[in-house]
């Protein structure tokens, strides 16, 4: 006869793998994180790719570990061409034998994070991926002069996000297009929305195509 489990030893905690391009949103999704904002049911571990070069190699290697239930991407689109994110959505339908819907576990903004970030503060789209271009508007929104990214500036950044800016962000970027190479996409809200649900479902379906 077979070991059978208790009951009450079984659990639907899920453990999620979230690579991150670089810094800014590795540091993001962990105030996230901190703030309490997503559902209990997942336990999130998040890795900093250091640079968009390295998030498909870190990808690829946590999702073959079989540590995770499912190992999810964030990163910039940057500008058109979008040269380095269109490798990466290759690479992925590679891996995955072009039968996974990349939308489902690779989260974007056009042209970078920083827009998402900013939406907590005002409904605003960026024209720029360049830090010097948005240093204007980053410190109209938060005050913040000079940002450039460094471990100071995004601390300053990252304490001013609440769960209440959360909740505004959420709807600045609801209607939001999803399509990568349109300046102003991003389809940050699916994840916010997956995370939050109680509802496992989302990620049986993810890979029931994988």
């Amino acid at each position: 006869m077979k070991n059978r489990i208790p009951k009450n030893l079984v659990s639907n905690s899920k453990k999620i793998c979230i690579i991150c391009e670089g810094y800014e949103e590795y540091d993001y999704l962990n105030r996230l994180k901190q703030l309490n904002l997503w559902n209990k049911n997942y336990s999130v571990k998040l890795v900093n790719a250091k640079g968009i070069d390295k998030v498909f190699s870190l990808y690829q290697w946590h999702f073959q570990s079989d540590r995770y239930d499912i190992v999810l991407i964030i990163c910039d689109t940057d500008m058109n061409p979008h040269t380095s994110f269109i490798d990466i959505l290759s690479k992925v339908d590679e891996l995955h034998s072009n039968c996974v819907n990349r939308n489902d576990i690779i989260f974007f903004a056009n042209p970078c994070s920083m827009q998402i970030i900013l939406n907590h503060f005002k409904k605003i789209i960026l024209n720029s991926n360049k830090k010097s271009d948005n240093a204007d508007i980053i410190k109209n929104l938060t005050g913040i002069k000079n940002y450039d990214a460094k471990e100071n500036k995004r601390n300053s950044l990252f304490s001013k996000i609440n769960k209440d800016n959360y909740n505004i962000m959420k709807n600045n970027i609801y209607n939001s297009n999803q399509t990568f190479n349109i300046i102003g996409s991003t389809n940050f809200i699916k994840l916010t929305t997956n995370l939050e649900n109680n509802n496992i479902d989302w990620i049986n379906n993810i890979l029931d195509q994988i």
